[in-house]
């Protein structure tokens, strides 16, 4: 998933590697993928929910089925790229699911 501003200007975004065990990478915080930490529901159908919440905290929050996945807070400890205040603290205005998703069905904002 990449986050967009206004002007088509990249502002982040998440990668998920559903490989032998499910991984994270907060795209322009860490260099390095992150094994999700919970157990994954066992139904067959996942309906993954994504969440950023921007100033004050940075959460980035990661839902599978309703079940809360990832918490996290981005800071210096957890983010290891050097600009990545610069870009977690631009306005987000427009997600994109990246072409080489092969994962997904589709797409719907959550209200």
């Amino acid at each position: 998933v990449i986050f967009h501003q206004t002007d088509d200007n990249t502002a982040g975004g998440i990668v998920l590697d559903f490989s032998s065990n499910v991984k994270y990478r907060i795209v322009r915080c860490m260099t390095s993928s992150t094994p999700i930490p919970a157990n994954l529901p066992s139904s067959k159908i996942k309906i993954w929910r994504i969440t950023f919440s921007g100033k004050p905290g940075y959460i980035f929050q990661i839902h599978c089925n309703g079940v809360e996945m990832v918490n996290i807070a981005l800071t210096r400890s957890k983010c290891n790229y050097f600009h990545w205040v610069a870009e977690w603290t631009k306005e987000i205005t427009m997600i994109e699911l990246a072409s080489s998703d092969t994962a997904s069905d589709y797409y719907r904002p959550w209200r």
